[in-house]
């Protein structure tokens, strides 16, 4: 089919615009937000990247977003008779994976009969284009945070014109190609912009070492945790930060990532025989050579209460022995997010904990984890509008 004049000059230039205004906003956004802190939420996408390690954050960007993603969303410029087919199939499963929405996947596959099988002409032709490019910059309004969500639609739904122009005028593979290029640059910027808070802390009774960790290097192998002289730490710079933390049974703390830069911690004391490691000292001298920032914010919280402490304490063969306070740790952090209190005076009591536990909770509902903690654990959680924890928020 010949690619005419008018849709060319229609697609390119709107593309244009479209991504540098959306450019244009973004950078102006980032200089002068006033909200810096916990008012601006985190971005789902960065915290997804944060759990892999660099080498699959590459196929996940430049190779796999670039391929399947056209596939789906610029399948239908392939000149063969199943195309159009393709691309509804895969805009659908990214539909899904966006929205998990029966309802608005069902619109969406409407509109897409209609604007795949409707006349094939000039006017059809750029009907798909604009279409799929909104679908396309749709789906990925959740990898985005707060008003940049708006923001990056508009430089999505600009990309995603000018991959279909080229798509269109040239063949399906320099689609792929400008993806790759587009994703490209974005992880260069990602990861060439941001600041390095590699030093040196010493100290009179200990001394620790913050190393950037190379791009490309494998931190696989350290071996983190704390151990009788020393303490060992991976991952980005806040969330070290937040592993330092002491337990505060008043208190969460909470990383905001805005860089994947993963950094090398270790803490040794100078003396094994004398020191001992004091994670609100190696916390405050953290912060103190970082220059990270701290953010407080109030939230109502449920408050950890033991009924039954033989249901809790019960053996449990497949489990093994842990503290209340590492249960509180990991229910308040990452999936989870239960906001829990807890009195000084439980913290350290012992029980048997399950080796999946966490792998059971994450698929149950917050509902369904309070009622599992209180009919299997003898634990209940329960929600008074009088009491409230301190969500501590460090960022760069």
């Amino acid at each position: 089919m010949k690619f005419k004049l008018k849709l060319k000059h229609y697609t390119l230039y709107l593309g244009l615009i479209a991504y540098i205004i959306g450019i244009a906003l973004n950078i102006f956004y980032s200089l002068y937000s006033n909200q810096p802190g916990p008012q601006q939420s985190q971005s789902p996408l960065f915290e997804i990247l944060s759990l892999f390690p660099p080498i699959i954050i590459l196929a996940l960007t430049l190779v796999s977003a670039s391929i399947f993603e056209e596939l789906a969303f610029r399948g239908w410029t392939i000149k063969h008779k199943f195309s159009k087919y393709i691309s509804i199939i895969g805009i659908l499963f990214y539909c899904f994976l966006a929205t998990n929405s029966f309802i608005i996947c069902v619109i969406v596959l409407a509109l897409l009969i209609f604007v795949f099988f409707y006349k094939n002409d000039e006017l059809s032709q750029f009907l798909k284009v604009i279409v799929t490019s909104l679908i396309f910059a749709f789906i990925h309004f959740d990898n985005f945070s707060d008003n940049m969500r708006y923001i990056s639609i508009l430089q999505l739904f600009g990309v995603s014109l000018i991959i279909s122009y080229f798509a269109l005028r040239f063949g399906f593979v320099y689609g792929i190609l400008i993806h790759f290029a587009n994703n490209l640059l974005a992880t260069i910027i990602i990861f060439t912009t941001s600041a390095n808070y590699s030093t040196s802390i010493v100290k009179e009774n200990y001394m620790a070492n913050i190393e950037k960790i190379e791009f490309l290097e494998n931190s696989s192998s350290i071996q983190e945790g704390s151990f009788q002289d020393s303490i060992v730490h991976v991952g980005n710079i806040t969330q070290i930060a937040v592993e330092l933390a002491p337990f505060n049974n008043e208190v969460i703390y909470k990383a905001k990532l805005s860089s994947l830069d993963s950094y090398h911690y270790v803490a040794k004391c100078k003396n094994k025989e004398t020191c001992t490691l004091d994670r609100q000292e190696l916390l405050k001298d953290f912060l103190n050579h970082t220059n990270l920032k701290t953010d407080t914010i109030l939230v109502d919280a449920f408050v950890l209460k033991i009924i039954d402490i033989d249901k809790l304490q019960e053996h449990r063969a497949d489990g093994h022995t842990t503290l209340i306070k590492y249960l509180v740790e990991g229910l308040r952090s990452e999936p989870f997010n239960i906001p829990i209190f807890i009195d000084e005076d439980i913290v350290d009591i012992s029980f048997i904990m399950p080796d999946n536990f966490y792998r059971v909770f994450l698929k149950l509902s917050t509902k369904d984890k309070i009622k599992k903690l209180e009919t299997d654990y003898g634990i209940l959680l329960e929600k008074t509008n009088d009491k409230t924890v301190s969500v501590v928020y460090f960022f760069e």
